[in-house]
This record gives C-alpha cells, structure tokens and sequence, in this order.
C-alpha cells in the first residue's frame, strides 16, 4: 500500500470509528431497534477482528449476519457491490478493519 493510500484509508476508518463504537454499545445494551441481523454482522466482525487486523488493516470489510460477503479499500465500491448482490439497506453491515478502542479509553476520551 502506498503511503498516502494508507494515509487515506486511515483517516476514512478513524473518522468510523465513532460510528463503530456507537454500534458496539447498542449491540451490547441490547436496546430495541437493532435488527437481529446487523447485531450478528457485528459479533461475526468482533470474533474475525484480530484475524482481519493481520491481512486486512485498513480496507473495509462486509458482513450479512455471520457471512463475510467481501473486502474493499473503498467503502462505497464495497456499500454498492452488497445493494448488487440483491441486499437492502440494514441486511448488511460495512465495517473498517481498525484495532477498536478499549470502552474505558473511548469513555476518557468523552471527559
């Protein structure tokens, strides 16, 4: 990867991240409007984190429920390639492949 690629890929995950934790912790509170199938996406994406970290770090990666339907540098080609495949909006979940910050971090980080 070159170096501004990387430096573009890891400004477009960071400025995610917050929507990543924000996710996280509705998965956690159980609170009710998630979709079952999204909360799977997210656990299927938390369980293959330090495995995707190794060959993945900085693409984005796709998951409906506990498939993984696929790996892009650019999130919308990726967003897009999922709404071809015949999903809809809110059956498939896009995530970066970023370490994720620890809760106790994130929560300092608020103060």
């Amino acid at each position: 990867m070159t170096p501004k690629l990387q430096e573009h890929s890891q400004r477009t995950c960071a400025a995610d991240m917050a929507s990543n934790a924000k996710a996280a912790r509705i998965v956690d509170r159980h609170e009710d409007g998630i979709s079952p199938l999204i909360a799977q996406s997210v656990s299927a994406f938390r369980r293959e984190l330090p495995s995707l970290l190794k060959d993945h770090y900085g693409e984005w990666v796709a998951y409906h429920g506990d498939r993984r339907l696929g790996f892009n540098r650019s999130k919308t080609q990726l967003y897009q390639e999922c709404l071809r495949q015949g999903l809809k909006r809110g059956e498939f979940l896009v995530e970066c492949v970023e370490p994720v910050v620890a809760r106790e971090t994130e929560l300092f980080l608020k103060v």
